[in-house]
Parts: structure tokens; C-alpha cells; sequence
């Protein structure tokens, strides 16, 4: 937080390479909010570099006793949904299959993006995006809940959930692995 408050404000002083350390840090995360709105990588790409042209246009106004991450995620779901209105296809019930199953994530993809990606028949959307979104992001439940216009318990619910599922799945894979090495 306190870096996000320097960076700003070298950024309001005009200075490049605090832009690009922004980018770098958030890119990703605006990336997947965006995506799991849009549904396509392409779009999404797009979004994320407007939503990168608004906070360079507009970053004298961010005042930094409030919390740059969510504001860079309010600019981001606005610029999809403006996005989406331009193209007329508002969906509220977004998909993610295609990112969960596209494995070759700009190159990028982590340990955990695959491992996820691999559950991704076992557990719904919306633990998909709340899981990835709380691990691999680092967001609060309370800014997750923002995100999704649900309530930080529904979130929570969520959450535990599809942690559940995933780890009574890998309990069952270890337990045939057990199995299949003593039949060797």
C-alpha cells in the first residue's frame, strides 16, 4: 500500500518508470477481471491497455489516502462494461472455460494457474474466479465481494467451497495413486 501511494505519486510527478512498475504489478489482475467479463483475450487486452490509458489520463485526480487497487478495479469494470455496452452484449453470468482452458496464458501461466485450470471441471465460475482472484491476486473477500456486487460471506461461502471440492478431489487421486502403487 505504501508503495502503491509512492508510485502514484511519482507517476502525478510524470515519471515513466513509475507507470511501468504499476503496470507490471497490476496488469494481471486487471487482465482477469476484465477477461472473466468479456470472455475473450483479445477484448480483455484491449480493456486492460484503457484501463491503463484512464489512469495515466486521470491520475492527478486520484486522491492517495484512498486504495489505488480498487480503484484501478473500479476503472477496469467500468471500461468492460462500457466495452460490453459498445458491442451490446452485456452478460451478467460470465464464463470463464476459455481461460481455464487456454494453458498457455501468454507463456506466463504459474503453478497455480495450471494446477487450478486442471480442477476446473470440479468446481463452478464463480469459485474459479474468487479462488484465483483471493490466491493468486491477493485480494480481500470484501474487494472480491465489491468486484462481483456479492457480499463478503457469499464470498467467503465461495471461497470454501471450492476449496473443498478441490482438495476432496486431490485427497481421491492420492488415494488411487496409494492404490495402484500396491497393486505393483
Amino acid at each position: 500500500m505504501k508503495e502503491d501511494v509512492k508510485l502514484v505519486k511519482e507517476l502525478q510527478m510524470g515519471k515513466e518508470e513509475a507507470f511501468n512498475a504499476l503496470y507490471e504489478k497490476y496488469s494481471r489482475l486487471v487482465f482477469h477481471i476484465v477477461f472473466s467479463m468479456l470472455e475473450s483475450r483479445d477484448d480483455a487486452n484491449d480493456v486492460v491497455q484503457d484501463t491503463f490509458m484512464v489512469i495515466i489520463e486521470k491520475i492527478d485526480t486520484f486522491n492517495p489516502k484512498n486504495n489505488f487497487k480498487s480503484w484501478i478495479i473500479r476503472i477496469a469494470k467500468n471500461k468492460a462494461i462500457d466495452f460490453l455496452r459498445q458491442k451490446n452484449r452485456i452478460d451478467k453470468d460470465v464464463c470463464l472455460d476459455t481461460f481455464a482452458a487456454n494453458t498457455t496464458y501468454d507463456k506466463k501461466m504459474t503453478d497455480f494457474e495450471l494446477m487450478l485450470s486442471e480442477y476446473r471441471d470440479i468446481i463452478n465460475k464463480d469459485e474459479f474466479n474468487v479462488i484465483t482472484l483471493y490466491v493468486f491476486h491477493r485480494l480481500q473477500f470484501s474487494e472480491i465481494a465489491k468486484i462481483y456486487d456479492k457480499s463478503v460471506s457469499a464470498v467467503n461461502n465461495i471461497y470454501y467451497r471450492g476449496i473443498t471440492k478441490i482438495k476432496k478431489s486431490f485427497e481421491r487421486e492420492i488415494e488411487y495413486e496409494q492404490a495402484s502403487e500396491k497393486l505393483l
